[in-house]
């Protein structure tokens, strides 16, 4: 499961800013 978060990112996923 892919879970994609660009409002809040989680902690331990990598999110392109």
């Amino acid at each position: 499961v892919t879970q994609r978060s660009e409002a809040s990112p989680s902690p331990g996923s990598s999110t392109p800013v």
